[in-house]
């Protein structure tokens, strides 16, 4: 059994994976011990066919995970090689559940990183019978799943209070949980608007451009402070770095936008409220183009490490504010 999971938004395909690792362990599996995550970047066809030909040590099968193999994985002589593994009757039938996890799409945002899915493994995968795309929500969708995160929570949100959490979270649902547990944790049964301006307006914005105030001055000692802060409040690590990525991806667009029309409208533009409006025209004065285009590679560089195990982000952040 092969099960395709892929798309940019990883947060509902991670919980997507979670229900059938969950189903596994209820039904066949109690001990996990006959779960197997594998890193698809360095995979090679030998280890890819050892992995779904091991059988199950003490039940009937094993759940083969492998995650970023077409989109990490440089070598196209074994994603066409895995291609012909998997369509082998033999080795097709055999009695594993595997899935293929990717963290990107057939289709993506606008952005500096532009990657999409392609290839033969990719283009058999699609067309099997259990596949999920899980695409970034728009807005109308993103307001319709924070209001059916606040009902499982027993908790309701004023239709205005969506409007402005999904304007100043976006659309990482990462960022977006994060907050809606901080919200479903108030005592108020009705999310409110000013529920929202109190307790994720204010907080989200400033410890996001105090850290990019602290980068623009390379003050390595505030920026380790606002760091280990957040992390010391229990701001889990990828959090924060989308939160970085997020704002300097719109200290980007502002920057170009003003380059062309000093007037340009940021908040109509960006879709930010006007308070960040002005502080994104502030921020995006103190650097140059060139410095933000640096900058967001340097993130991007950043979060690749962290995705691939590396557990040391002061290290990792520091190099944002290298001279």
């Amino acid at each position: 059994m092969i099960i395709f999971l892929y798309g940019e938004d990883t947060f509902r395909s991670k919980q997507k994976l979670k229900e059938f690792k969950g189903k596994f362990t209820r039904d066949i599996d109690k001990s996990e011990l006959n779960i197997a995550t594998i890193n698809g970047e360095r995979l090679d066809v030998e280890k890819f066919k050892q992995a779904i030909l091991t059988g199950g040590f003490l039940v009937k099968k094993r759940m083969v995970i492998i995650e970023n193999l077409i989109s990490k994985n440089k070598g196209k002589k074994v994603l066409d090689e895995i291609v012909d593994l998997i369509k082998d009757k033999n080795i097709n039938t055999v009695n594993n559940i595997i899935i293929f996890w990717e963290e990107i799409g057939s289709k993506s945002k606008k952005g500096w990183q532009g990657k999409v899915l392609s290839g033969t493994l990719f283009n058999y995968l699609k067309t099997g019978k259990y596949v999920f795309e899980f695409l970034l929500l728009n807005n109308p969708k993103l307001a319709e799943w924070v209001k059916s995160q606040f009902k499982n929570k027993d908790k309701e949100i004023d239709p205005q209070a969506v409007n402005l959490l999904v304007n100043l979270v976006g659309d990482n649902l990462w960022k977006m949980n994060n907050e809606i547990n901080k919200l479903a944790s108030y005592q108020d049964n009705i999310i409110s608007v000013q529920d929202v301006k109190k307790i994720v307006s204010e907080t989200f914005q400033e410890n996001i451009f105090g850290l990019v105030d602290a980068i623009a001055e390379k003050n390595k000692k505030l920026f380790l402070e606002l760091l280990n802060s957040h992390l010391k409040e229990g701001v889990e690590i990828t959090y924060l770095l989308a939160m970085l990525i997020r704002q300097f991806r719109l200290l980007l667009s502002a920057k170009s936008m003003l380059q062309g029309n000093p007037y340009a409208n940021l908040s109509t533009e960006l879709k930010v409220p006007i308070f960040v409006e002005r502080k994104i025209k502030n921020q995006s004065a103190k650097y140059t183009l060139t410095e933000l285009k640096n900058i967001y590679k340097k993130l991007l560089q950043i979060d690749i490490k962290i995705k691939q195990g590396y557990f040391n982000p002061e290290l990792l952040f520091l190099y944002l504010v290298k001279s």
